[in-house]
């Protein structure tokens, strides 16, 4: 549907490009330059945002990363037993969200961010 309606305004942009005469119009530039000053605004607040949404991913696998070692850590004053078996168990679960579950996990958490 989403093609078949883009398909349709880009027919309709082509057939009055085609039959408007752009010498006629004295303000051609103006509305050119103004359209591609909003263009270069949108483009920049749009790379923005991306590179927001990076820099929020990045920490929160920071956090993550240096809550497991905290984790791992504070198991040396359990014992070398006990420590190796929760290093097992934390690599396990490790693994499984970084194979599997890493995009629905910093879903998770970006979303929790933004509402605090």
């Amino acid at each position: 549907m989403r093609k078949l309606f883009t398909l349709l305004i880009f027919i309709l942009f082509s057939v009055g490009y085609y039959y408007l005469d752009f010498e006629e119009f004295e303000t051609t530039k103006t509305i050119l330059t103004i359209a591609s000053f909003l263009f270069a605004i949108f483009t920049g607040f749009f790379i923005s945002r991306q590179g927001r949404r990076y820099n929020n991913i990045r920490a929160t696998i920071a956090d993550f990363d240096g809550e497991m070692s905290a984790i791992y850590r504070a198991f040396d004053h359990a014992g070398a037993k006990v420590k190796e078996q929760a290093g097992k168990i934390i690599q396990a679960h490790y693994e499984t969200i970084l194979k599997k579950r890493l995009g629905i996990i910093i879903s998770h958490i970006n979303q929790k961010r933004s509402q605090n």
